[in-house]
């Protein structure tokens, strides 16, 4: 354990503050991607495991929605699910709770 070594550092500092202490995620990596959420509107992320690229991002417009949610931070990450025949999604509950 002592050659272990950083490959790379990924912030989330640019999807906007956090007022929360303490924000976890809980990434999932598939095919060499990781997918994540990142800052208090949980924005989606794919990052590449071998680089720490981001390579897109997803973050839906909530409005009002987001304002009033009663627990605009909890949530802890991304499911995933696929059809077996190439139809692949990551899924997110958003803080305004849609899917």
């Amino acid at each position: 354990m002592g050659e272990l070594e950083i490959a790379w550092r990924w912030s989330a500092r640019n999807f906007g503050p956090n007022p929360y202490i303490r924000s976890a995620t809980t990434p999932l990596m598939i095919d060499g991607v990781l997918y994540a959420t990142a800052g208090m509107r949980r924005s989606v992320v794919a990052i590449d495991a071998g680089t720490g690229e981001t390579l897109w991002m997803w973050r839906m417009d909530e409005g009002e929605r987001l304002d009033r949610a009663p627990r605009p931070n909890p949530g802890r990450g991304v499911a995933y699910w696929s059809d077996g025949a190439g139809d692949d999604r990551i899924l997110v509950v958003t803080p305004g709770y849609h899917m």
